[in-house]
């Protein structure tokens, strides 16, 4: 896959996966939230086109597989709301703590903006901490699978009778 076509699909990945987050906290500031995803989205674009990044997409197809794997899970469990939901709720309490992001006594809309920018980054960083923690542990699992198979010996053994005694091709060792 070239880099700037998985630069493209990683922005709508990114923008999929914050649903669960958005409707949790859908009264506070919209424009920081959707700021802080739309950054989010760009610098993950950025990274999925890095050469290291496309050096190991290339060459490492366990790799391939467990990003894939990975981001596929975080996809479902996104639209499956329940899931999703208590997925995003610890870490978006912690970006809100760290964040001193207080809306006691005013409406929640009125938050400050950098609050809620900050508050929204943090916890897209806290769940990619915990989404490629997943995608290592996928990747151990996915080469030990594929070293098993590489070990599994393929096909039936062929037996060469020695050289030695082999008989030379002539019309009389053939009756």
């Amino acid at each position: 896959m070239n880099k700037y076509v998985r630069a493209a699909l990683v922005m709508p990945i990114v923008v999929a996966c914050a649903i669960p987050s958005l409707i949790w906290s859908d009264q506070l500031n919209p424009a920081a939230r959707w700021i802080g995803i739309a950054i989010f989205a760009v610098v993950s674009a950025w990274v999925a086109r890095t050469k290291g990044f496309d050096d190991e997409w290339h060459v490492h197809k366990n790799f391939r597989v467990a990003v894939t794997i990975g981001y596929g899970l975080r996809l479902l469990v996104s639209v499956v709301f329940p899931i999703g939901m208590a997925i995003d709720v610890i870490p978006g309490m912690i970006s809100a703590g760290i964040s001193g992001l207080n809306i006691s006594g005013h409406s929640p809309r009125e938050a400050a903006f950098g609050p809620v920018l900050f508050a929204t980054l943090f916890q897209g960083a806290l769940l990619h901490i915990m989404l490629w923690l997943f995608i290592g542990v996928v990747f151990l699992v996915v080469r030990a699978v594929n070293r098993k198979r590489q070990m599994q010996p393929h096909g039936f053994a062929v037996i060469m009778p020695a050289a030695s005694n082999a008989l030379p091709i002539s019309e009389g060792n053939l009756r």
